[in-house]
């Protein structure tokens, strides 16, 4: 009865050995696993100010040509007036 006692309380010490390695090494991962999320989001978040930076980027260099465009065509309209004239 007693080497059966100590079997029981053998495997259950394996067990708890065993059960604790198991949490041990999923705590380990979970931890893992939390440091790269943040890596990701800060990476994320990196590449949605360098887009958005981008974006503005673009649209200050739109609004810019429009000007030009506008300026450009200003002047050739004086100068088909001025040529206009010396005819």
């Amino acid at each position: 009865m007693t080497m059966k006692s100590e079997m029981v309380q053998i495997q259950q010490n394996v067990v708890q050995n065993q059960t604790a390695t198991m949490l041990e090494i999923g705590t380990h991962l979970l931890n893992q696993t939390a440091e790269q999320t943040r890596k990701l989001t800060d990476v994320e978040a990196q590449v949605f100010n360098q887009t958005s930076r981008i974006e503005i980027q673009l649209l200050e260099n739109s609004l810019s040509t429009n000007k030009l465009e506008t300026q450009l065509l200003l002047q050739t309209t004086e100068i088909q007036k001025l040529q206009g004239r010396n005819r």
